[in-house]
């Protein structure tokens, strides 16, 4: 945009978003608020790495963010990984967005603890944390439930300040409300037969559901 200067703190939710719920809106909704971002923008992830195959496809999936989008003005969609061939790896698209925004700018990628267990696993995973700092919510409270963390993450994570300086490399923790429901159980519920849960949905996201039978609507 013409004029306008390029935000200082952009916040990355990324996701299949397989579908988008009201979990994941209202959780990043809250984040922008919390670590006070110029953006927080969903990034679809087209072709997951580390994921089954999704159930609807990349364009299904983007066109329910769109339409999610239009409930939360203050957030952004992007789809950058959508554009971009082959798999969707976040050091890609962090690494664009560095490039476009310039070593000044603030960069947080927000992650769920289970990404965080399993981010030694990601592509290029510590030259990400060279790129960004990384927030992520919401610790399972039992210990039963909890992967041992590897050594490399578990001396960077910390507990969110006042500060929020969210310098590069740094692993922020904050403990938010947990989403009622997942997508899994969205698109289990309706392959299951038992409708469409459109209370964990907006209203436009469940009409594009029945409209397009997807998940294995009858």
């Amino acid at each position: 945009m013409t004029g306008k200067s390029a935000p200082e703190r952009i916040g990355l939710f990324g996701g299949t978003f397989d579908p988008i719920h009201l979990g994941h809106l209202q959780i990043a909704s809250q984040l922008k608020k919390m670590l006070h971002l110029d953006e927080m923008r969903m990034v679809l992830a087209a072709r997951p790495a580390l994921r089954s195959v999704p159930g609807a496809t990349a364009q299904q999936r983007w066109q329910m963010l769109q339409l999610a989008m239009q409930a939360y003005p203050d957030l952004q969609s992007d789809d950058r990984e959508i554009r971009r061939r082959g798999v969707s790896y976040s050091y890609d698209t962090v690494a664009q967005l560095r490039e476009e925004m310039g070593a000044h700018a603030v960069i947080a990628l927000c992650i769920g603890w289970d990404s965080l267990v399993s981010l030694p696993s990601w592509h290029r995973w510590q030259e990400l944390l060279e790129l960004c700092a990384v927030v992520v919510v919401n610790r399972p409270h039992h210990e039963a439930s909890q992967t041992p963390l590897h050594e490399g993450l578990l001396e960077r994570l910390q507990p969110v300040s006042a500060e929020l300086d969210l310098r590069l490399g740094e692993i922020v923790e904050i403990e938010l409300p947990p989403a009622p429901i997942s997508a899994t159980q969205i698109r289990d519920a309706i392959s299951a037969g038992k409708g469409i849960p459109r209370a964990s949905l907006t209203v436009d996201v469940a009409e594009y559901i029945e409209q397009n039978k997807l998940f294995g609507l009858q």
